[in-house]
């Protein structure tokens, strides 16, 4: 079965990860992929990771304000040359695009966010709302639409005209691995970055953009003490974050963006998302995966982690945030000595792994056909 993926770029972000994970645990017994993206590669790109790991990739080279009817008409050449039973898209442009398509092909996305509630957000109420729309419409004439978390799906449910389908995301267990003795020298890195043994160190990992909320976490690592926050992305917000007095008093470090994100989560003692809206977090089933509890928002695709009630994962509620400043105050050292008892790898490993994630993807691919 051949299947074409399709997307933007492989920009260095969680969604780029999600499809090298489906990629690289194909049954390459059944499946052969290729993978091709609309636009040229930045700097800042994932590609070097697909090739290395024996993944196809083309690109159609055109611009971010190339019309569908060009990207269209660059896509059909490789179509017809690789003939492929199933094309996998992700990303409002792609999707739009493989709508688009007048193909003997099945059709399938995933949609890793709520359009119409990052968009507005990203892009300004009046613009988010028409690609809210757009997407939305795309996504309905498809085959099949799929979500990354039962929130995102609930959120759905009467927008979408398609039955929605669920794949959780995964993260490979065979990378994201507490064993560090491949890794840089961890006191050195520590004391590179001022940090102390007397320090807790928290770890933000992901794209700096308004629905992460990162001004209100700033402001309670700035009234926190002996606490370190590391936060490592890049995104619109980093010039006005690097201002931040949090960052002037050096209680939060920010690192940019990195080849690889081990060793920072391999210091760190908890990961802290306060994000308003996600898809299914990447960086924090990665960071679950190298054992490390988790300090979120009480949103439904962070408690969608939460399937054992012991699970090391604390949600507050973005409508108290003093709550969260008075456990980081108070109560996070003997927390974090308590989730010390709970196996948080093997949770993880469990639930959430890029296998089990990529397996899902597959059977969907047959029923697909099947269903013809």
């Amino acid at each position: 079965m051949k299947i074409i993926y399709l997307c933007s770029s492989l920009e260095r972000t969680g969604p780029t990860n999600q499809l090298f994970n489906i990629v690289s645990n194909l049954d390459t017994s059944t499946f052969s992929s290729l993978v091709i993206t609309l636009s040229t590669e930045s700097d800042k790109s994932f590609l070097s990771k697909f090739v290395e790991k024996g993944i196809s990739v083309k690109s159609l080279e055109l611009s971010h304000r190339a019309s569908m009817k060009e990207l269209r008409l660059a896509l059909m050449p490789f179509l017809d040359e690789f003939s492929p039973d199933v094309i996998h898209s992700q990303g409002i442009r792609s999707d739009k695009l493989i709508s688009t398509l007048n193909y003997p092909i099945k059709k399938i996305a995933t949609l890793r966010n709520i359009p119409y509630k990052d968009y507005p957000m990203a892009y300004g109420w009046l613009l988010g709302r028409i690609m809210s729309y757009v997407h939305l419409k795309a996504l309905s004439k498809l085959d099949q639409a799929v979500t990354v978390s039962y929130g995102v799906q609930e959120e759905l449910i009467g927008k979408l005209t398609k039955n929605l389908k669920v794949v959780q995301n995964g993260a490979d267990h065979h990378f994201f691995t507490p064993v560090i003795s491949e890794f840089t020298s961890l006191e050195s890195l520590k004391n590179k970055l001022g940090i102390s043994n007397e320090n807790k160190v928290l770890v933000y990992t992901g794209i700096l953009e308004a629905r992460k909320k990162l001004d209100l976490l700033y402001d309670l690592i700035d009234t926190s003490n002996n606490i370190k926050l590391l936060v490592v992305g890049d995104g619109e917000l980093k010039e006005s974050l690097e201002i931040h007095d949090a960052v002037k008093n050096q209680k939060v470090i920010m690192l940019g963006s990195v080849d690889d994100v081990r060793p920072f989560l391999a210091i760190s003692d908890a990961f802290i998302s306060l994000s308003s809206a996600e898809g299914l977090p990447n960086s924090m089933i990665e960071a679950m995966m190298m054992g490390l509890p988790v300090i979120a928002s009480d949103i439904a695709p962070h408690a969608e982690l939460i399937i054992d009630k012991n699970v090391p994962i604390m949600l507050f509620s973005m409508d108290k945030p003093n709550l969260v400043a008075s456990f980081l105050t108070e109560n996070l050292a003997g927390w974090l000595d308590r989730s010390q008892s709970f196996d948080l790898r093997k949770y993880t490993i469990k639930n959430f792994s890029a296998q089990s994630m990529s397996n899902q993807y597959q059977e969907l691919y047959r029923e697909l056909l099947n269903n013809e």
